[in-house]
């Protein structure tokens, strides 16, 4: 179910499958054992609000509307490396502003090359990083190629 996937991205699986548990147990299920079609807006629901609980309201809004949106698109593994970083309570403002910042990024429809260099430029202006990457690892050989880059000159990695 993608509602749990993504939540276990920002506030991690066990309170992910927690959650959508409680929900669950008050909902009508259909014979194929998932949920009938009309209670799939309430969870979406469901699922914004926990995830405001944890990243805001705002933020939450955003990363849902545009996670669904690039499911099954090169997209969705900008998702999958700002999820792996859980968010808890106690995140500060500036914590919180950089993921909001990044998920319009993501959400901007630019193709991927764009998405990923104004992420980098973003983390780099925020946190004042000398050197930011993005590598992908290329299948056929298992290598890592450099993706987008912000700071010092490929020289200075290797």
């Amino acid at each position: 179910m993608e509602f749990v996937e993504l939540m276990s991205k920002f506030i991690g699986d066990k309170q992910a499958n927690a959650a959508i548990t409680d929900y669950l147990e008050h909902r009508e299920i259909n014979a194929r054992g998932g949920l009938a079609d009309h209670e799939i807006p309430d969870l979406k629901i469901f699922t914004e609000r926990t995830l405001a609980g944890y990243v805001g309201a705002a933020p939450a809004r955003i990363i849902l509307e545009n996670y669904l949106s690039t499911r099954g698109s090169k997209m969705e593994d900008v998702f999958d490396i700002f999820g792996s970083v859980t968010i808890s309570h106690a995140s500060s403002r500036e914590q919180l502003s950089v993921l909001y910042e990044t998920a319009q990024i993501v959400a901007s429809g630019d193709e991927l090359q764009v998405v990923l260099d104004n992420i980098l430029k973003l983390l780099a202006a925020q946190f004042k990083f000398d050197l930011c990457v993005i590598r992908f690892l290329e299948e056929e050989t298992m290598t890592l190629v450099v993706k987008s880059q912000q700071g010092m000159s490929s020289i200075h990695f290797g």
